[in-house]
């Protein structure tokens, strides 16, 4: 008798799984992301970025023209250093993010865990004086290696297409 309790306990802890929490995201070849560091508070970048969702309305590649098939692409920066992203209502991506002054703009580094094709290094060019709205340039020196001008709304929550007008 003992026997069949000790066989049906251990069924019973080799079956039991921890509950997955949150989407699960597909990590594409070996991609890895640098150790998240605290961005820097004294920069006024920094405090608009952790202030909202960041969605890319419009996005004008300047080697390889594909229309604007990356709006609705999204950013969510954390005081911590890490960030989520997604398209839409999709959230896959993640990783951790830096910010420092650059010669003309400052540079935002992103590193995702999920794909190394969506590292990227931006210029932030222009920043609303509402912080609302801002102007990105995408640099060829991480990820896919395509440039990229863009336009980026702050919103409070996930995009969806409805709000864009997109069916």
């Amino acid at each position: 008798m003992k026997f069949i309790m000790y066989i049906f306990l251990l069924l019973l802890i080799v079956s039991c799984k921890p509950e997955q929490k949150g989407p699960v995201i597909q990590v594409v070849g070996n991609a890895s992301a640098a150790p998240a560091q605290t961005p820097p508070s004294d920069m006024m970048e920094t405090s608009v970025l952790l202030s909202r969702f960041w969605v890319f309305e419009h996005w004008v590649e300047t080697e390889m023209p594909t229309g604007n098939t990356q709006k609705g692409r999204w950013y969510r920066f954390y005081e911590n250093g890490t960030y989520d992203g997604g398209h839409w209502e999709d959230h896959n991506d993640h990783g951790t993010w830096f910010l420092k002054k650059g010669e003309q703009h400052t540079e935002l580094y992103v590193d995702s865990e999920i794909n190394d094709l969506l590292d990227a290094k931006w210029e932030v060019q222009a920043i609303s004086g509402s912080q609302t709205e801002m102007s990105w340039v995408k640099t060829r020196d991480f990820g896919d290696q395509q440039s990229a001008l863009c336009k980026l709304n702050g919103m409070l929550s996930i995009p969806t297409k409805a709000q864009f007008g997109i069916q």
